[in-house]
C-alpha cells in the first residue's frame, strides 16, 4: 500500500519583505499548527461511520493470536481472548494507533509550504477505502470504507459527522491582518 500526503501552500504573487513577509510567515505557521490538530483530530475523534460492531482487544499481539481472538468473538467458542469493548458506529479511524503515530509534519515557513504524511503501510487503504483479506484469509473478503480524514478536514463532504472544515485562507489572511495591524 502507499502513504498518504497533504500539502497547503500559498504563492506570493508580490514581493514582499520585512514585516509583512515576516507576519505572513508566523501567519503561516500557526495555521499549519492549527491544521495539524484539526487533522489529528479527524484521524481520533468518533466521526466516521462504521459498517458493523469491532472487538478491541487492547494490546500488541501478534497476527495469529488475533485471528483467534476474532474467531472467538465471532463463534462464541474458542481458544482466544474475548474483547475488552466493542467499537460502533461512529467511531475514530484508530485501533491500534500505527497509522496516527505515523505522521510526519513538515514545515517550510520561507516557502508557505506544510507536508502532512502518514506513512503507515495502509494508509491508503484507511483513506481511500479497499477490499481486504482478514488476517490473510483468502476466503473472507471484506470492504473498508473510505475514511479520507484529509479530505473531512480542508474540503468536507465525507461520511464524517461533525468534523468543521477548517478554512485555511481565510485563517491566514485574518492572522497576516492581527500581526500587521
Amino acid at each position: 500500500m502507499t502513504n498518504i500526503r497533504a500539502t497547503v501552500s500559498f504563492e506570493i504573487t508580490d514581493d514582499i519583505e520585512g514585516e509583512l513577509r515576516l507576519a505572513t510567515e508566523q501567519a503561516f505557521a500557526q495555521v499549519a499548527g492549527e491544521l495539524t490538530a484539526r487533522l489529528d483530530d479527524a484521524v481520533s475523534g468518533s466521526y466516521w461511520p462504521w459498517p458493523d460492531a469491532t472487538p478491541r482487544f487492547g494490546g500488541a499481539r501478534d497476527l495469529e493470536s488475533a485471528a483467534d481472538n476474532w474467531n472467538t468473538y465471532l463463534t462464541g467458542s474458542g481458544t482466544g481472548a474475548r474483547p475488552k469493548a466493542v467499537a460502533g458506529s461512529p467511531r475514530s479511524i484508530v485501533d491500534s494507533g500505527n497509522l496516527k503515530q505515523s505522521r510526519d509534519f513538515n514545515l517550510n515557513r520561507a516557502g508557505l509550504t506544510a507536508e502532512w504524511n502518514w506513512n503507515a503501510d495502509y494508509a491508503a487503504a484507511v483513506h481511500e477505502g479497499a477490499f481486504i483479506n482478514p488476517f490473510g484469509n483468502p476466503r473472507k473478503l471484506v470492504q473498508l470504507p473510505a475514511r479520507p480524514w484529509t479530505q473531512a478536514v480542508i474540503e468536507g463532504n465525507t461520511a464524517a459527522t461533525g468534523i468543521p472544515v477548517y478554512p485555511v485562507a481565510a485563517n491566514l489572511k485574518k492572522y497576516i491582518t492581527q500581526r500587521t495591524g
